[in-house]
């Protein structure tokens, strides 16, 4: 539109560039107003820094990204959760005010930001060039809720001192209620499987690929887990199944935390490597698995499953 009215001005000026030499002055002028505004945006550097108004959020809260500059630009932003998978596609529209809020984010995660096809438009609006965006510093994350985790509500359970020795395993519907048992508190100190003696080995916990639609429960009930494992002062080891697996022994609640809404467990995976991970941890190790398999063929192993 800026273009077609452009060029009707400058049609108009030429019109009366034949009648009068006011006509020529005006011409020029917009012609030269043209060939400036078109020049200083394509001198101007074609990366464009993006910046993060807040890197760490939590569920219903919106990511902000401010862009440098003053001219218009426009193109895509996609927004990819690590945990889930979800991908979000916004039209971005950037002018004077250069912030743009993103959707409301309804999943816990780290955020992947890609910019695609953006443009940069002179003052005049009659050219544009492509830009590269992009942002420094930390991602945006997205905190888990994990006290609405249903593995949180059992937890309290299995942690109380007043709960009666395996009570909570008989609560009907509670596709939890086996892990529940497995961690109840007996005689003032939390049993990880029913089998174990009161000086156990030390307790994993493992996470793989593969969770598909669940991946956020995975992801809650997971750092719930860590969160009241953390609070008890009871020391454990993390496991992330990668290209190769990535092991944490005396794990920090903070940092696997933040690890665990990088990891995407919603890929797909041809077989689970449970039975590696074992291989490479003391005999006596108890083990609590998120993983997509629904049996364990060795009774170290605490499998959560979600179907």
């Amino acid at each position: 539109m800026r273009r077609a009215v452009f060029a009707v001005l400058l049609a108009a000026a030429a019109v009366l560039w034949i009648f009068s030499p006011v006509g020529g002055y005006v011409f020029c002028a917009l012609l030269g107003a043209a060939i400036i505004s078109a020049a200083e945006n394509f001198i101007v550097s074609y990366r464009c820094l993006v910046s993060i108004e807040k890197t760490i959020l939590h569920k219903g809260e919106a990511p902000v990204l401010v862009f440098s500059g003053n001219k218009r630009l426009r193109g895509e932003v996609c927004v990819e959760n690590r945990v889930t998978g979800d991908i979000q596609r916004i039209n971005a529209d950037i002018l004077k005010n250069r912030e743009l809020v993103l959707p409301e984010q309804e999943h816990c995660g780290t955020l992947l930001i890609r910019f695609f096809t953006f443009r940069r438009y002179d003052l005049l609006g009659l050219t544009s060039r492509t830009v590269v965006c992009y942002a420094e510093g930390e991602p945006v994350t997205v905190m888990p809720d994990t006290e609405s985790s249903a593995l949180s509500e059992l937890l309290e359970d299995s942690f109380g001192e007043q709960e009666p020795d395996g009570a909570a395993e008989y609560r009907p519907g509670d596709q939890l209620r086996h892990v529940n048992f497995k961690l109840t508190h007996r005689f003032g100190k939390i049993y990880i499987t029913r089998y174990v003696p009161e000086k156990g080995g030390e307790l994993w916990l493992y996470v793989e690929y593969g969770h598909g639609e669940n991946s956020e429960k995975a992801a809650e009930d997971m750092c719930a887990l860590m969160t009241a494992l953390s609070a008890k002062g009871i020391s454990f080891g993390a496991a992330f199944m990668m290209d190769e697996i990535q092991l944490y022994p005396n794990a920090d609640r903070d940092e696997m935390i933040m690890e665990l809404m990088r990891y995407p467990l919603h890929h797909e995976q041809d077989s689970s490597r449970l039975a590696e991970f074992l291989g490479k941890i003391p005999e006596d190790a108890q083990v609590i698995a998120f993983t997509p398999e629904k049996t364990a063929q060795d009774d170290r192993v605490t499998i959560i499953t979600y179907n």
